[in-house]
Formats: structure tokens, sequence, C-alpha cells
């Protein structure tokens, strides 16, 4: 188990890796406009959503330590770390998730392989 303090510091860390959610203005499903629905509708496949409900799930998870509620506290931050992975998945392209199940290559320059000298050819009449 996670103490309150060690919950405070997860907390604290995950706000400020999410504090740019709380630009993302909030959805809105009836739009008065195209403009207004093609921007929730991007905002939703871009997973800035998924990081405003980081972010709001976090602050309420440090209200609720702030209360004494450790337990709510706790399933705050596991959900606001649900929604942060999601957040950084959907950043993510396909070539991406396929690079991952790689390993690494060789680091440097390939090295030139020196082949064995050959004797050069003798040209022209032989000697006598």
């Amino acid at each position: 188990m996670i103490s309150a303090d060690g919950l405070r510091r997860l907390l604290a860390g995950l706000l400020e890796k999410t504090a740019s959610g709380e630009a993302v203005k909030s959805p809105c499903h009836w739009a008065a406009d195209l403009a207004d629905a093609r921007r929730v509708r991007d905002d939703g496949q871009s997973g800035r959503l998924h990081l405003r409900s980081a972010y709001r799930a976090v602050r309420k998870g440090i209200a609720a330590l702030d209360r004494g509620e450790d337990d709510a506290a706790r399933t705050y931050y596991e959900s606001a770390l649900s929604f942060y992975i999601e957040a950084i998945e959907r950043q993510l392209r396909p070539s991406d998730h396929a690079n991952l199940g790689k390993s690494a290559g060789k680091r440097g320059r390939p090295r030139k392989e020196e082949k064995p000298a050959v004797p050069a050819r003798k040209r022209g009449r032989p000697k006598k």
C-alpha cells in the first residue's frame, strides 16, 4: 500500500505532466456550428480529452487527500494514470507500435571489410 505522502507525490508528479490538459476546452456535443463539432472530434481522436480527464482526476485526487480520503485518492490516481496512458497512446503512430517489437540495431558506422592484398597482374611480355 502507498502511504498518503507517497500518493501525494505521485499525484503531484502526474499533475505536472497533465497540466496542459487544463487549457483543453470542455467537449460540447450540441455544437452551435460545424467548427465546434470538428474541434470536439479532433480533440477526441488526438487524446486531448483524455489528457483533460487525467488532469481533472488528479485534481480530484489531491482534493480527496486533503479531506483524508486515501482510498478515493488512490482510485482517482489510478483512473488519471489510465487516462494519461490513453492520451499518450493516441499520439503514437502505427509505425511506432511496430518499432516497439524490434530490438535495437548495432550502433555506429559499419566497418569496412579489408580485402586481402592480391598481387598485381604483370602486363606485357615476360622478361627473359
